[in-house]
């Protein structure tokens, strides 16, 4: 049986270094800058990161990230179109482990279910602009609706890059998954202060969500129903939803209202 001492032996100091870093930022853009710093330190300077939050089926609201050359990015964007994509189940971020991506890896996988003709374009089309190999790293949180994926590499050769995940595969997929909860955590936080919400408005949220009608609210605040109605239409409006249900949907997602809370509201008796 092997006895590990030093902590570097599972924890690289670069992960420490990193982590350090990361909790340090405030913002998405600041935690962004990290990642690259740090990514580009170990050689692998073309990031591509892809958050989907998913409103249907297969139409989400996407936040791309990407120092991938301009012209692939404007090529991606302009397939995905603005702000939201319809985005079919066989596509990347949909699966559950990493996979090897770029020219360099392309015969590899030609027969996948996930190798459309359209895949294989943006592959050729991003080798043609300098990427030639890297790493695609799923990524999920805690909410069934959203899907994110990272793309990582450059313009290394085949066995150059085999060589770089063998020596730093595991301390970039524990990177990544860190970037990226951290990432959503200050993007709702980002959200959340977009909509200036008051705390008389907050509170209505968590009333509501409690199954609180607008009468029993305007009682308990000693105001008039029109005046409640009113707010909540505010709030509508500021979240750009149509209904008090889509309201409360996305006060969930946005940390606004806890998961358990909406839960206990909906219990018999409440």
């Amino acid at each position: 049986m092997n006895v590990y001492e030093p902590s570097s032996d599972f924890f690289p100091d670069s992960l420490h270094r990193f982590w350090g870093d990361v909790t340090q930022q405030t913002s998405t853009d600041g935690l962004w800058k990290v990642l690259l710093c740090h990514l580009t330190h170990m050689g692998f300077p073309m990031v591509n990161y892809l958050h989907r939050s998913f409103e249907s089926f297969d139409a989400a609201q996407m936040d791309l990230r990407s120092t991938m050359p301009a012209a692939w990015i404007k090529m991606a964007e302009g397939r995905a179109g603005p702000g939201r994509a319809r985005f079919p189940m066989h596509d990347v971020p949909f699966r559950l482990h990493p996979f090897l991506h770029g020219v360099e890896f392309l015969n590899d996988y030609r027969d996948a279910r996930f190798c459309t003709p359209r895949f294989i374009s943006d592959v050729q089309i991003a080798g043609n602009h300098g990427f030639r190999s890297g790493v695609v790293i799923p990524l999920r949180s805690g909410l069934s609706n959203e899907r994110a994926s990272i793309l990582i590499g450059g313009g290394q050769k085949r066995e150059d890059f085999e060589d770089a995940m063998q020596r730093h595969g595991w301390t970039l997929h524990t990177a990544a998954m860190q970037f990226h909860l951290s990432y959503l955590a200050l993007l709702r936080r980002e959200k959340v202060a977009e909509l200036g919400l008051t705390d008389r408005q907050l509170e209505l949220l968590m009333l509501s969500a409690q199954g609180m009608a607008t009468k029993e609210v305007a009682y308990k605040w000693g105001v008039t129903e029109q005046a409640v109605s009113k707010m909540m239409r505010n709030i509508i409006a500021r979240f750009d939803v149509n209904t008090k249900i889509g309201v409360i949907a996305k006060a969930v997602k946005l940390d606004l209202i806890s998961q358990t809370e909406l839960d206990a509201s909906m219990r018999p008796g409440n």
